[in-house]
């Protein structure tokens, strides 16, 4: 019993043995941290100087001023900055934009007289003739003192300026696209010719889209300009006297043929309107657009001049 007792006591010594050696190492390693600390303290003055920083007054306590931005400067830049970009975003715009503007574009752009700029006209404010059944975009017809009435007999002057009343007797009219007036301008024209005493004929040659038989409020001819080329009818059998407007004649298409563009470029129309011309002063063409078919280059090789039709602002 003595024995066991005793070598119970020797193997809780030995734990107690290696539990100080464990202590003993811990204050060994915590004594040389602490060592290590204070020689760093000792290098930054920490220990002997303990009040830990130096200082030096540079100015007196005073009331502080804003330094940015400032507003005078900030200004005037940013003024300039968006001058800048303002005018540079307004001259890309400018450059993309294909459309034109003013009749001086149009003459600069494609150097080709103008010959007359044409308001637009408010079919509201022009009243009908009484009995007339013309449609109101007839101003020529319907309010002859209006400045849109004006307007037409300013072409009329400038096309007798440039032919001198000799040369150009076919005129073609025509225009970039639909919706143009075109056929607006070729109807007040061949009106305003006729009014000044000369004999006038207006062909409807727009096989695509005819519309001169609505403009003069008259029914769609069984017999028009495409049954004259194609030789079914004699000119005089064709055309029609326009009421109200002395010295007018108009041949409207008449039947729509299959084939526009071959009745067009073909010598019977060629013929018909040398026909044409010793029995009129003037003959003015109205035919489709240029950009949307190829009839008015047909056309343009027969006549004595062309009309191209711009309109400035389309809605």
């Amino acid at each position: 019993g003595l024995f066991n007792q005793e070598e119970d006591a020797a193997k809780e010594l030995q734990i107690l043995q290696a539990k100080d050696e464990q202590f003993q190492n811990e204050i060994a390693r915590t004594q040389q941290l602490f060592e290590v600390v204070v020689k760093s303290l000792e290098e930054i003055s920490l220990v002997s100087d303990y009040e830990g920083y130096n200082y030096q007054t540079l100015a007196k306590p005073a009331v502080g001023d804003k330094v940015a931005p400032l507003l005078l400067k900030v200004m005037p830049i940013a003024a300039l900055f968006g001058i800048i970009v303002s005018f540079g975003i307004a001259y890309l715009v400018d450059v993309a934009d294909k459309a034109f503007r003013t009749p001086d574009e149009v003459d600069s752009l494609m150097r080709l007289p103008v010959i007359g700029h044409i308001p637009l006209i408010d079919l509201e404010k022009i009243p009908k003739l009484p009995g007339c059944d013309i449609e109101r975009i007839m101003c020529t017809v319907h309010k002859p003192k209006s400045p849109q009435a004006e307007s037409y007999r300013a072409v009329r002057t400038a096309l007798y300026f440039n032919s001198r009343g000799e040369r150009h007797q076919v005129i073609q009219v025509t225009s970039p696209m639909p919706g143009d007036g075109k056929s607006t301008l070729a109807s007040n024209l061949a009106v305003t010719i006729a009014q000044s005493g000369k004999s006038v004929l207006l062909l409807d040659a727009d096989f695509r889209c005819p519309t001169q038989h609505e403009v003069f409020a008259m029914e769609a001819p069984e017999i028009g300009l495409a049954s004259v080329v194609a030789g079914d009818a004699e000119p005089a059998d064709a055309w029609q006297e326009i009421p109200f407007v002395p010295n007018l004649r108009m041949m409207a298409c008449g039947p729509r043929p299959e084939n526009p563009s071959e009745l067009l470029s073909s010598e019977s129309f060629a013929n018909v309107l040398q026909l044409l011309r010793e029995q009129f002063d003037f003959v003015i063409v109205d035919t489709p657009p240029v950009l949307a078919v190829s009839d008015p280059m047909a056309v343009a090789a027969r006549v004595d001049g062309v009309i191209l039709t711009f309109r400035i602002h389309k809605r």
